[in-house]
């Protein structure tokens, strides 16, 4: 399968992440899949569509730019395609730790210095970041809250919702994103 417009995209950044491309889209898109198979749907997570040597050692301000101008070519929003708003970077951790980068783009980091978040998380539940804020149950600023309260990585997902902000959090506007369908 190949990304298309409705896709999360996976930009791997670690030469010997390459020959388990293929596996690591498996991997990321299997808590999903439940969801997706019975209705024929794609896989969310598709690997970038640019040149794996402009990924290898790429930094994130580097894949931001190249993100920015996947979604410029496919004439998206971040603000109105979860899917353009995240992306998932596979590096030299993965091999060690089995997380992923997650990267927010949405219009409420366009201020900030870099114009964008990350955070870490299990290759198990990368995809239900995408889903969970795609489906309006939760928006970025709670995986934040719940990544820092575990050093910087979201945990896995079971039956607890990401927790509120906490009161010694500045204060952030909470955004969530509108659903699209998937057809």
């Amino acid at each position: 399968m190949t990304a298309t417009k409705n896709s999360v995209l996976l930009y791997a950044t670690h030469e010997a992440l390459l020959p388990e491309i293929p596996s690591l889209v498996d991997q990321l898109n299997q808590p999903n899949r439940q969801s997706t198979q019975p209705y024929n749907l794609p896989d969310v997570i598709q690997p970038a569509p640019f040149p794996t040597e402009d990924q290898i050692a790429a930094s994130l301000d580097s894949l931001n730019d190249k993100h920015r101008s996947w979604i410029a070519q496919n004439d998206l929003d971040v603000n109105r395609a979860p899917n353009a708003s995240l992306f998932i970077v596979a590096d030299e951790d993965t091999l060690h730790s089995r997380t992923v980068q997650v990267v927010y783009l949405g219009s409420d980091v366009e201020n900030h210095e870099k114009r964008y978040d990350v955070l870490r998380s299990p290759i198990s539940a990368a995809v239900q970041v995408f889903t969970t804020i795609d489906g309006g149950q939760h928006g970025w600023d709670e995986f934040l809250y719940q990544a820092r309260a575990n050093g910087g990585v979201i945990p896995s997902f079971g039956s607890q919702a990401p927790p509120a902000a906490s009161d010694q959090e500045p204060p952030r506007t909470r955004k969530t994103l509108p659903t699209k369908s998937r057809d």
